[in-house]
């Protein structure tokens, strides 16, 4: 399993009971919490703001994050879940957590349900009532939970998808 911005790595050491983790950490490289994850065991690198991710192709059965990428434009959401999608093995899954624009969200369902053929085993869907900036500074319309799988073939030649 890998886990994109672990914060604390909580989800990880409760999934960490039937997978093997690895956090990839978006904060900086001595951010108290890398030492944590490493002292109960988990493998903590930093993430750089790298647009390929240094790990082969098909690496992970489940790639997690969570509020992670919401500050990105709808095209660079589609590198980040390439990149993603590249390294996730075919009938892995995918959970995404984040709050998001109109506008990233119908990029991120395009892409992955009917470029890639991702199915959705769980989804929500919550609109904020009123749009404020958020604690990061970025503005969001949605707050969007999903479990997604991964084909078990590819349906498209990934070229199109660029």
């Amino acid at each position: 399993m890998l886990e994109i911005g672990a914060g604390g790595g909580s989800v990880s050491f409760i999934l960490k009971k039937r997978y093997d983790v690895t956090v990839l950490n978006t904060a900086l490289p001595d951010f108290p919490y890398c030492e944590y994850i490493t002292e109960r065991g988990g493998l903590c690198a930093f993430l750089d703001g790298e647009k390929v991710l240094p790990f082969a192709k098909f690496s992970f059965d489940v790639i997690h994050h969570s509020w992670v990428y919401h500050g990105l434009t709808p095209a660079r959401w589609r590198e980040v879940l390439l990149e993603q999608n590249r390294i996730l093995r075919p009938g892995g899954y995918l959970w995404i957590s984040d709050g998001l624009s109109y506008a990233q969200l119908k990029t991120i369902k395009y892409l992955l349900l009917h470029q890639l053929g991702y199915k959705i085993l769980y989804e929500d869907e919550i609109k904020r009532e009123s749009i404020t900036t958020s604690f990061l500074s970025n503005p969001y319309e949605v707050t969007w939970e999903s479990i997604l799988v991964k084909p078990n073939t590819l349906k498209n030649d990934l070229s199109q998808c660029k």
